[in-house]
C-alpha cells in the first residue's frame, strides 16, 4: 500500500471513529441526569453530526474520482468494527468524553495538515474542534 492509500485509510478510519463518537454522544444525551447537560450534549451531537457529514462528503469526494464507490469501502473499515458504548451521566464523565473526542479530532487535523492531498479538510477539522471546545465550556456553565 502506498503512502497516499495509507493516509486515506487512516482518515477513513478517523471519520468512522467520529461517527461512533456522535452515537455515543446521542446515547449520553438521552441518559444524562441534568437538563442543562441534556440540552448541551444534544446540541453537541447535532452540530458534530452535521460537521462530520460535511467532512465525510469532502473526503469521499477527494477519494472517489480515482476509484469505484465499492472500492472506497476499505476507507470505512471502522463501520464494521464492534464498538462498546459507555453509560455516561455525570459532568466529569461528559467532559472526559469531550476531551477524548477532541484529542481524536486533533490527530485527524495533524494528519490533514501534513498531507497536501487532504489539506483542504483542515477547516472542517477545525470546525469540529471548535464545536467541541464550545460545548466543553457550555457544560460547565450551569
Amino acid at each position: 500500500m502506498d503512502k497516499s492509500n495509507s493516509v486515506e485509510k487512516t482518515l477513513g478510519q478517523s471519520i468512522t471513529d467520529m461517527l461512533f463518537y456522535v452515537n455515543q454522544l446521542h446515547l449520553t444525551h438521552w441518559l444524562t441526569l441534568k437538563n442543562h447537560h441534556h440540552v448541551v450534549v444534544g446540541e453537541l451531537y447535532e452540530e458534530l453530526e452535521s460537521e462530520l457529514d460535511d467532512l465525510a462528503e469532502q473526503f469521499l469526494g477527494a477519494c472517489l474520482p480515482g476509484m469505484k464507490p465499492e472500492e472506497a469501502l476499505y476507507l470505512m473499515e471502522g463501520v464494521k468494527m464492534a464498538r462498546k458504548y459507555r453509560i455516561i451521566k455525570s459532568e466529569d464523565e461528559i467532559l472526559a468524553l469531550i476531551e477524548e473526542i477532541t484529542a481524536h479530532a486533533k490527530k485527524g487535523l495533524e494528519l490533514v495538515e501534513n498531507n497536501p492531498k487532504f489539506s483542504f479538510l483542515r477547516d472542517s477539522m477545525m470546525d469540529i474542534i471548535a464545536v467541541l471546545h464550545s460545548s466543553k465550556y457550555q457544560i460547565t456553565q450551569e
